[in-house]
């Protein structure tokens, strides 16, 4: 379930673009690959005055009912949890600003 109930925070924020052509991609359809990193990267959003304190963490999609893949990242916060199901395979390098845009693909 996807849901950004954090009071004072904007809801309406833009989809981030596409990865730049050229930029290696988790495709959802694509099976199992080099083995998952259970460990949790932090992150800190300012919005709207805010500081959004977030941790993703790349997982294996079993059982997920609806799953687009065999993978994913989720992100979670305080009131909000998404699910992405097509990003970078380098997606640990990428900075806050960059997760935070990530966190808005499908």
């Amino acid at each position: 379930m996807t849901g950004d109930g954090a009071s004072g925070a904007s809801s309406a924020a833009s989809p981030a673009p596409a990865p730049a052509s050229g930029v290696a991609a988790v495709r959802a359809d694509r099976g199992p690959g080099p083995s998952l990193d259970p460990t949790p990267l932090a992150f800190i959003q300012e919005l709207d005055e805010e500081w959004l304190h977030w941790t993703v963490v790349e997982v294996g999609a079993d059982g997920v009912p609806g799953a687009l893949g065999a993978r994913c990242l989720v992100f979670s916060r305080q009131g909000c949890i998404r699910r992405v199901w097509n990003y970078p395979l380098n997606w640990r390098a990428l900075d806050a600003a960059g997760l935070a845009a990530l966190s808005w693909q499908r």
